[in-house]
């Protein structure tokens, strides 16, 4: 077995961050080895991750937008994980949320921002068009973010974004 010190692979890492999410559990044995050790593996982590787990994406989670997050994780750029469109509920469609983990959800007041339906990658400079025309609907929202470790902040920027961002429902 390999020891605290031992590199360990990226395949190593995705396999480590997949089966957390598959097992939909705090059980899983959090073991910083497998941490993604800067911000650009743990996106390649994340992206891996999202591919194995096979969700089509229906939102995407911002963190690092206030001042908290900032200075918590410390970081100066907001930071973003996939919301599959199977955890996108629309409030008036759901009466009970089929939450199938072992922890109690938890929610976070949010702002959701749909983007236009127009809206293209590349279409021009975004310090040349009205960032207003980018979306086609605002509206409260409710995130119940997922993480499979108690203390977030602690485990570092990096493992919660190759985490999904604790990515879980948004309502």
């Amino acid at each position: 077995s390999a020891s605290e010190t031992d590199p360990v692979s990226r395949s190593e890492k995705i396999r480590h961050f997949y089966e957390s999410r598959m097992a939909r559990d705090s059980d899983t044995q959090h073991n910083f080895k497998y941490y993604p050790s800067n911000i650009d593996e743990a996106y390649e982590i994340q992206k891996a991750v999202t591919e194995k787990l096979g969700g089509k994406i229906g939102a995407w989670k911002l963190g690092g937008t206030n001042a908290w997050t900032r200075e918590a994780f410390k970081c100066s750029d907001a930071y973003w994980g996939p919301i599959f469109v199977d955890n996108v509920l629309c409030a008036h469609e759901i009466s009970v949320i089929d939450w199938g983990f072992d922890r109690e959800p938890r929610a976070e007041a949010e702002i959701a921002f749909r983007l236009a339906k127009d809206v293209s990658p590349g279409d021009s400079d975004a310090c040349e068009i009205d960032l207003a025309s980018l979306f086609d609907c605002v509206a409260p929202s409710l995130e119940f973010p997922v993480n499979f470790y108690s203390d977030v902040v602690g485990h570092g920027l990096p493992s919660l974004i190759a985490d999904l961002c604790g990515s879980g429902f948004l309502a």
